[in-house]
């Protein structure tokens, strides 16, 4: 969230947080953390950052599995989220957020498809669709050669 302690710090989705003040926090509870953290004039976190997650998503009863993406080997970028559709339930993106890079899609590396290789990829999933994600830094680059997807 904006303007959080988390993203002052830059602390993000499943990031994992591995020590306090230099006191490891591996066997304390989540209560104890929040509390070492509430107490300390001074904050310093050691993080593992995770490099990238794998989610299942569902399609939605509209027939879409409610993102767009950007990008591909066609325009040298990576596929981005660009978008999670307003009228979809936030919920069940389970920590996408546009800006996110799109590594595999149901186990396929995508890494070197075109944007309609992914698409198409995307729109034969059934009824979920299982993805590998990396986060991203919240924006989405703009198109070279004047493409506009």
């Amino acid at each position: 969230m904006s303007g959080s302690a988390a993203a002052r710090v830059d602390l993000r989705y499943r990031d994992t947080i591995l020590s306090v003040n230099d006191e490891p926090v591996e066997d304390k509870s989540h209560e104890k953390i929040v509390q070492m953290m509430q107490q300390s004039g001074f904050l310093r976190l050691q993080v593992k950052r995770l490099l990238s997650w794998q989610t299942t998503i569902e399609k939605a009863e509209e027939g879409g599995f409610g993102f767009g993406v950007r990008g591909g080997a066609d325009f040298e970028l990576p596929l981005y989220i660009l978008r999670l559709y307003e009228n979809e339930d936030k919920t069940r993106f389970r920590g996408i957020r546009v800006g996110d890079v799109l590594l595999a899609v149901n186990s396929i590396n995508i890494a070197n498809f075109t944007h309609q290789q992914a698409v198409d990829l995307i729109k034969k999933s059934y009824q979920t669709l299982q993805l590998r994600l990396r986060r991203g830094n919240g924006t989405v680059p703009a198109l070279s050669r004047g493409f506009s997807r």
